[in-house]
């Protein structure tokens, strides 16, 4: 379901007055609180998450399938559009799961400089409303800490950054 769907389902929510009171009710319980407090506080639990990752890899393992979480910190975002209509969020986030950057000494057309290898993976890409409740994409692309620190120091490296994210989603994501 993507965020167009799930905003006119907000907007087309049908519940009855009937409904509204009964949860009323039961947010002015002490103990309903309590549980959803605790259920809450369950599923954003991160030793409750690796645990669940852990479960699941084992899972993947057993089905021949080898899994490996990446739970990226976030970096920046790049603001475009798709095709010059949609508007779409690059979102540039950082993982040790992701490759170091490297580089190789070049000589191309008589000048000295570096050729860079950037790795990188990508999340697929997910519909989302901006702050206007405007319909947007949304594309996840995560580098290794040394890449994004790089380019935060350097404003031709992150033009480098920048440009290998264009490319990786307008290839895979085409």
């Amino acid at each position: 379901m993507d965020a167009n769907d799930r905003l006119k389902n907000w907007e087309d929510l049908d519940i009855s007055r009937e409904e509204i009171e009964d949860l009323t009710k039961c947010l002015k319980q002490e103990e309903f609180r309590k549980l959803l407090i605790e259920y809450a506080e369950e599923v954003t639990n991160p030793d409750n998450r690796k645990l669940y990752e852990k479960e699941l890899s084992q899972l993947e393992r057993e089905r021949g399938v080898d899994v490996t979480f990446v739970n990226p910190e976030p970096g920046y975002v790049i603001k475009t559009t798709c095709n010059g209509v949609i508007k779409c969020f690059i979102n540039i986030s950082k993982s040790d799961n992701v490759a170091k950057p490297t580089s190789q000494p070049s000589h191309e057309a008589g000048a000295r400089g570096l050729q860079w290898s950037i790795p990188f993976t990508l999340a697929p890409p997910r519909d989302d409303v901006d702050k206007k409740k405007q319909l947007c994409k949304v594309f996840d692309v995560v580098f290794h800490p040394d890449t994004v620190y790089l380019a935060e120091k350097n404003e031709r490296f992150r033009g480098i950054l920048e440009d290998t994210a264009f490319d990786g989603v307008e290839e895979h994501f085409k």
